[in-house]
């Protein structure tokens, strides 16, 4: 009896120790499996981890730079799509202003007057955008509007307009408000800061710098003019048709010059966005490159992993089915 029973915990100690090891084997092969790297690195390495240590480290960087080159990517085409629908409703309000000149009708002339103030409207709110809650044309103020509300503009230009008679006075007044940094447009319509909202990095040694802000001079022109524009209807200016005719005549000529400008600020993101596609790819080639140094010395073959594993659970199986025979133990309370 009594070397029954030392021969049953000598094998019951045996299939413990098989069953621990198989459980290893199953668990070191599967996450070989998934991972597509050997578990034994330091043998793989020879113990240099050094290498090892540069891989990770490459990869780790270049993630976050490629992260971050795309977020920069999604803010400037954002830009982009702002740039273009500005300059499109200013080009289409340049081109009705003609028209309701031509025509020279008082209710043509006021309708396009009321819709410059439409498009001032817009325009203003457009500057507004945001991309993942960062203001986009409020320089480093990212954490604020770019501009104030139509209303707030045009009640500040209004009180400019003050004493002023002819179309001459008009439009210098709205020039020195335009130029005014303390009551004019740098002070009440632009909210932003002068400081651009930082550097773009591009790898280790470039960098690119995206200074398009709301009080950009091509959008300050874009801007100006749609005001301009916009006051021919103003009650306390009390303009003849002739006078609004010209008035708008001379905000038409003004927008198309400054879409211009706009164009060309444009193609200056447009550079900007090249050379953050640029940064991605590389940023993606380094890791692309980091990942296929490591597999070659650190990768199994998938297909030899795959049927290790499988025999793994096989063998997991047979001590199963050993060790429930001596103790009748359910698979639940084995695993």
């Amino acid at each position: 009896m009594m070397f029954n029973s030392i021969g049953d915990l000598a094998s019951r100690l045996m299939l413990n120790q098989s069953n621990q090891q198989a459980k290893g084997n199953l668990v070191r092969l599967s996450q070989e499996l998934t991972t597509g790297l050997t578990s034994d690195v330091g043998g793989a390495l020879r113990n240099d981890f050094a290498i090892q240590a540069g891989w990770e480290r490459t990869i780790s960087a270049s993630e976050v730079r490629e992260k971050t080159l795309t977020q920069s990517m999604t803010r400037v085409q954002a830009k982009q799509t702002v740039l273009d629908t500005i300059n499109g409703n200013s080009i289409d309000l340049a081109n009705n202003i003609s028209t309701a000149v031509t025509s020279g009708t008082i209710s043509g002339l006021d309708a396009v007057s009321t819709n410059a103030k439409d498009a001032l409207a817009q325009a203003l709110s457009q500057l507004n955008v945001q991309s993942a809650g960062r203001s986009l044309f409020a320089g480093s103020s990212t954490d604020g509007p770019a501009t104030a509300d139509v209303e707030i503009v045009m009640s500040s230009v209004s009180a400019a307009f003050a004493g002023a008679v002819t179309n001459e006075d008009i439009t210098t007044a709205l020039q020195n408000w335009m130029d005014d940094t303390s009551g004019g447009f740098e002070a009440i319509a632009y909210l932003g800061d002068d400081e651009n909202s930082g550097v773009i990095r591009l790898d280790e040694g470039r960098v690119v710098n995206d200074s398009t802000r709301a009080n950009d001079p091509a959008l300050k022109q874009t801007l100006q003019n749609l005001i301009l524009a916009s006051v021919a209807t103003d009650e306390g200016l009390a303009l003849s048709a002739e006078s609004k005719a010209s008035l708008l005549e001379e905000a038409s000529s003004g927008l198309r010059a400054a879409a211009g400008q706009v164009t060309n600020l444009h193609a200056s993101l447009g550079y900007i966005e090249g050379q953050i596609a640029d940064g991605i790819v590389q940023a993606g080639a380094e890791i692309s490159t980091a990942q296929m140094l490591r597999t070659d010395v650190l990768g199994v073959d998938q297909y030899e992993t795959a049927s290790k594993l499988q025999e793994a659970e096989l063998q997991l199986e047979k001590i199963y089915l050993l060790t429930s025979r001596t103790s009748q133990m359910s698979l639940l309370e084995y695993l």
